[in-house]
């Protein structure tokens, strides 16, 4: 269709106004018609893309790969501290739940470890720029929020380094935080499975005025990658009103209160608006995740969340995600981070690097 288009256009210019006008007409047309079939090519593309996602889910959520899962989990099941079963039973009265490094993993030499790391990210982001503060004027197409993993890869790769993917190894301090026992074995006895480490990563949440608009996740949402997906987040700044903490709907993950209210889907996040969300949820049932260095934050993020609004100082915080064997093997994305399993590591830690 383009060789056409520009076949007539040749053969106007060589043409008196009148003819010259009717060919220009008909070139505008086989362009509009030409953009329209492209769209609805892509359209359909990622429809089909999205149906074989959703089976893919439903065939592994239902009857092999997390079954599979489950009977592992069985065949082994993990021993709860008190402080463990403490978050177990918060995370699944409410989809949220708080604990204190100290107290749950109580490692002083990990925490100096990431620490130290988290520390040299901060000195690099604030000193190369990054968190200038933008354009008043312009608006805000994505939430000003800079994740380490995707300046790793973009430093990778401006290098000529494929694939985009750094191998880490088990020693490294943020491979050791997601693996952490007491981490892995409440997040598995959630579940009820042996779940899969899909994303590690480190967010520098940069302040914006008040007044700007909330954009992106800043906005109340459900994430697509699992019914029950569960992120673990840990401050290592203090984060208080002013600095975007996550806030969350207690009830709201699926077969909660309030978990048949713009429902879970894996195909697209799921986002309400604030106003909708504020008519049916009252406000005593909103908790906002605030805290000092230390703090951990499980979290199941298929239910109703917001965060990293920050306003006056930045939220500086580790997240990992875990996953079920489904959602791992439906999901479009790769993990953007390959370590090797050291042989002397627990089975449940093993799993989830797999």
């Amino acid at each position: 269709m383009p060789s056409l288009s520009r076949h007539l256009h040749r053969l106007g210019a060589q043409l008196p106004d009148g003819p010259r006008r009717r060919v220009g007409w008909v070139q505008a047309r086989l362009t509009k018609r030409a953009r329209l079939m492209h769209r609805r090519a892509r359209q359909t593309r990622s429809q089909a893309q999205q149906a074989r996602m959703r089976l893919s889910y439903e065939a592994h959520h239902r009857l092999l790969a997390n079954q599979a899962s489950r009977r592992r989990l069985v065949a082994r099941p993990p021993v709860l501290s008190d402080a463990q079963q403490r978050v177990l039973g918060e995370l699944r009265e409410h989809g949220i739940a708080f604990a204190h490094f100290d107290q749950l993993i109580g490692d002083s030499s990990l925490w100096q470890a990431l620490r130290s790391d988290i520390d040299a990210f901060v000195r690099e982001t604030e000193g190369d720029g990054s968190t200038r503060p933008e354009d008043p004027t312009a608006p805000r197409k994505k939430k000003h929020l800079i994740s380490r993993s995707l300046k790793r890869e973009k430093e990778l790769e401006s290098r000529g380094v494929s694939p985009p993917f750094p191998r880490l190894e088990a020693t490294d301090p943020w491979v050791r935080l997601a693996l952490a026992g007491p981490i892995v074995d409440t997040v598995n006895a959630y579940r009820g499975m042996c779940t899969k480490l899909y994303n590690m990563d480190q967010w520098y949440t940069v302040p914006v005025r008040s007044d700007q608009e909330r954009v992106g996740a800043q906005a109340w949402h459900r994430d697509p990658e699992d019914l029950n997906v569960v992120k673990v987040f840990v401050y290592f700044s203090r984060v208080d009103d002013h600095a975007g903490p996550l806030e969350y709907i207690r009830g709201s993950t699926d077969g909660g209160r309030y978990g048949h209210l713009w429902p879970w889907s894996i195909t697209h996040g799921v986002y309400p608006s604030q106003e909708e969300l504020l008519s049916q949820i009252p406000e005593s049932d909103v908790v906002s995740a605030t805290g000092g260095p230390g703090t951990i934050i499980f979290c199941d993020t298929s239910g109703l969340h917001r965060g990293g609004f920050a306003t006056r100082d930045p939220r500086i915080l580790s997240v990992n995600t875990y996953l079920s064997p489904a959602a791992y093997i439906a999901r479009r994305a790769p993990r953007r981070f390959r370590v090797e399993p050291p042989g002397d590591i627990p089975d449940a830690a093993r799993f989830a690097l797999t």
